[in-house]
């Protein structure tokens, strides 16, 4: 894991969307497709 961990922040000098941790990331996206399908329930 740590290897992996090294990797990505190595990995990630060029893009700032990298260096969130993936849990976070995770959360906003299925935060992201509980409101889309919030939205579409509205509109049907």
């Amino acid at each position: 894991e740590s290897r992996v961990r090294e990797n990505r922040t190595h990995g990630s000098e060029g893009g700032a969307g990298k260096l969130v941790p993936t849990p976070i990331v995770i959360n906003i996206s299925l935060n992201f497709l509980i409101v889309l399908s919030k939205i579409f329930q509205i509109t049907d």
